[in-house]
């Protein structure tokens, strides 16, 4: 029920490692819904469940008006897209263009696993890895027959700059997360996964675009 372990997001349960994160079971032999993706160093997309807030019309994605916060980051926080963002760093400079940029992505991941389709502001955000990250977790659902909708919250833990790139530690917390399968629903918490860490790098790509290039999904947090 975790994010793909190369990619952003729950898909049922917020780039970029090759290798395959399972998705966690939900029962017996049943699959479970795939929650989020979080690549590593290579490029690694495991069944991801989770979806938090009530889809959003198809088509136009719904686009929050972004506030500052107390530090004067941008928080991209949608709630009638179903995701918050909380303890968003005091930063600027590079950090507070990665940072923005990582909110971004982890808003349109959210979408795409609400939707059950990839967004198409996904491509802007991040490398293909990680995009094709978000794409395997949304044909896990489909295929697995999980709809996602509810509410995540992404709380940032902690932010490290190297040059041209950002390690941002998150703590996604599913519990309010719903998972529908067949009828029948689901939280996070009842498909074993209320919360998982998230590790993105979001490196500066041509000297002038930063993208997340690295998304991995971690234990609990």
């Amino acid at each position: 029920m975790s994010r793909p372990v190369t990619g952003p997001r729950p898909v049922l349960v917020a780039a970029v490692a090759v290798a395959l994160l399972g998705a966690c079971s939900a029962g017996a032999d049943e699959p479970a819904p795939a929650a989020t993706a979080h690549p590593a160093s290579s490029v690694s997309a495991p069944p991801a469940p989770a979806s938090q807030a009530p889809t959003p019309s198809a088509g136009t994605p719904s686009a929050a008006t972004p506030t500052k916060d107390a530090a004067g980051v941008v928080d991209r926080s949608d709630g009638a897209l179903g995701i918050r963002f909380a303890d968003i760093p005091d930063v600027t400079g590079q950090e507070a263009d990665a940072v923005d940029v990582l909110q971004q992505f982890e808003v349109e991941f959210w979408r795409s696993l609400v939707d059950a389709k990839v967004s198409s502001k996904v491509a802007d955000l991040a490398t293909p890895s990680v995009e094709k990250l978000v794409g395997f977790n949304v044909d896990s659902n489909k295929k697995n027959g999980w709809t996602v909708s509810g509410e995540e919250t992404d709380t940032f833990t902690k932010t490290r700059e190297g040059k041209n790139l950002v390690v941002v530690d998150l703590c996604v917390d599913s519990t309010k997360t719903t998972y529908t399968k067949d009828g029948a629903t689901q939280s996070g918490t009842d498909v074993g996964q209320p919360t998982f860490s998230v590790r993105a790098e979001v490196g500066l790509v041509d000297g002038s675009t930063w993208r997340v290039q690295s998304y991995r999904t971690g234990d609990a947090c």
